[in-house]
């Protein structure tokens, strides 16, 4: 969301709330009384110079309007992101299509197509970082090797061959399966 004028706008707040006719009595409200002085009565505070209950009330109202600037400004502000462009970007990666199970692949057939994905490099990197945290089993105990797994995408880094992620797709009903296994 983007402020056309939010300066100007907190400059209209602060001149209208730090006004100080409510009712058209000069009756202010003193917080430190809980309650109204009208014109001319004093409500000082012990051991100040004589400041009258109008003047510590548009004190109170000029401190209340600064803080609401103040946080406009900042809500302004806060509304302004950097523009970010969604492009596609190449990948590296490759694809099985098969029938049956991962665990016993056959050829794809009709009525029975699924497709495993593995794409690796950046995006696998990127992929692999947003998944965390790392699975406590996994496949193989080799030193560095890390296994991430949400739902039907699984992510893995081999100190060896580096970032791979699976993904993995039933063609004739369009849902997310496993793109791996063990």
């Amino acid at each position: 969301m983007k402020w056309p004028d939010a300066g100007a706008a907190a400059g209209r707040f602060f001149y209208i709330f730090t006004q100080e006719k409510y009712d058209g009595k000069n009756t202010n409200f003193d917080s430190r009384q809980q309650g109204f002085c009208r014109a001319g009565a004093s409500a000082d505070v012990p051991g100040r110079a004589a400041v009258g209950c109008n003047q510590r009330a548009g004190m109170k109202n000029i401190l209340i309007a600064l803080l609401f600037a103040s946080g406009l400004c900042s809500f302004a502000h806060a509304g302004t992101k950097e523009p970010w462009e969604a492009h596609y970007r190449p990948l590296k990666g490759e694809y099985l299509m098969y029938s049956g199970s991962l665990g016993e692949l056959q050829a794809p057939t009709r009525k029975d197509r699924k497709v495993s994905i593995r794409v690796e490099g950046t995006v696998a990197k990127e992929m692999f970082d947003s998944m965390h945290p790392d699975d406590k089993d996994t496949c193989t105990t080799a030193p560095g090797h890390r296994e991430r797994t949400k739902d039907g995408v699984s992510c893995i880094y081999d100190p060896d061959t580096g970032y791979a992620c699976y993904v993995g797709f039933d063609l004739r009903t369009g849902k997310s399966i496993g793109g791996s296994i063990c």
